[in-house]
């Protein structure tokens, strides 16, 4: 599917061309730029980040490190339309470092990826930290939880957008935090200049809302050759009004062949509740097959002694996932060097340890 659309709204266009890369560079903004084409953030950070200067921001997951997981890059809108310059772009060690700079410099646009943002929430929740100049997050870099998104709406900011994408393809979708949460699975409308198409697991195109794997590109690339297809690693389907719905990784689901695939994966929800209503230093969560064909759900935890497993089934059922949860301590979770839970790796240190407590 192809989508040549125009955002109706002056922020829409704004971000349209913000994630299209349409905004000049903020060394070359001047009183001649159209200030309705020009976000005066979005384009220096977009710049910066497609030349490498932000880029690892979405690569560094906290390992429940905090400091290391809240690298938040920060950005002030120009109140001087007249110039429409980069104010303030501002880099953060750590969540606390990051609130004490929303406050210092009146930021007002938060880049960052999910891990930044959940230890972000954390750190606001707790200093109940009152943030009146911040008017946008933008979240990327992993799936944001229901109770990530209603957690960061609460205690950090109101509007929040998420965006989908792959580090080779650079954003593909974005959708407000308020539908996502009100459509389960939704990743976000797809972009102008982005092509995504949904197949099955021998390459074959689905139809539109059929459940299969997701690849996308973006079309044309710079030299005007067609650009090759980005295999996403995710399940989900399109709808004909452009929207893309991701359930989860391919590498955690299996094989999206029947219609249970369309069921969003519980894994990075049971995750976010762990950290955010029980403090766990870090949590990891798989889904296992049982004895009776059923699928439950493991989850590791660190340093997470007051977690109980009906305590977790309660908050994950009003939120529409129904498992079976077993909750295991662990002294650290298996992760790559890019951040990343190693679930094969975490699945057979799970089974281990069940069967040891057995």
């Amino acid at each position: 599917m192809h989508l040549d659309r125009h955002a109706g709204t002056q922020r829409q266009r704004l971000f349209q061309a913000v994630l299209t890369d349409e905004a000049p560079r903020a060394d070359h903004v001047g009183n001649d730029v159209d200030t309705d084409r020009l976000l005066g953030h979005g384009g220096a950070s977009f710049d910066l980040r497609r030349r490498g200067g932000l880029e690892n921001l979405d690569r560094h997951p906290g390992a429940g490190n905090e400091s290391q997981g809240a690298r938040t890059a920060c950005a002030q809108n120009a109140t001087d339309h007249r110039y429409c310059a980069v104010r303030a772009l501002c880099f953060s060690e750590s969540p606390y470092q990051s609130i004490r700079m929303i406050e210092l410099f009146a930021i007002e646009h938060v880049m960052a990826s999910t891990e930044q943002l959940l230890a972000l929430t954390r750190v606001a929740r707790t200093l109940k930290a009152k943030l009146p100049s911040l008017r946008l997050i933008e979240v990327g870099g992993g799936v944001p939880s229901r109770a990530l998104l209603e957690s960061a709406m609460i205690h950090v900011c109101r509007d929040v957008y998420c965006r989908y994408g792959a580090s080779e393809a650079g954003p593909m979708a974005r959708a407000p935090a308020r539908d996502v949460l009100a459509r389960p699975g939704l990743a976000g409308y797809v972009l102008p200049g982005v092509e995504i198409a949904i197949v099955d697991p021998g390459g074959k195109p689905c139809p539109l809302g059929k459940v299969g794997l997701v690849r996308c590109r973006r079309d044309p690339r710079w030299d005007g050759a067609d650009a090759s297809w980005v295999d996403l690693g995710d399940i989900g389907w399109l709808t004909e009004r452009g929207e893309i719905f991701v359930v989860g990784r391919a590498a955690d689901l299996g094989t999206p062949d029947s219609e249970a695939a369309r069921q969003v994966s519980p894994v990075h929800e049971a995750e976010h509740l762990l950290r955010l209503e029980w403090n766990s230093t870090d949590a990891a969560a798989v889904l296992v097959e049982a004895n009776d064909g059923r699928q439950q759900l493991w989850v590791a935890t660190v340093d997470c002694p007051d977690a109980k497993p009906e305590q977790l089934e309660t908050s994950l059922r009003e939120r529409g996932f129904d498992y079976a949860v077993h909750i295991v301590p662990v002294p650290a979770i298996p992760r790559g060097v890019s951040g990343k839970v190693n679930r094969a790796e975490l699945t057979a240190l799970l089974r281990v340890r069940m069967k040891t407590a057995v």
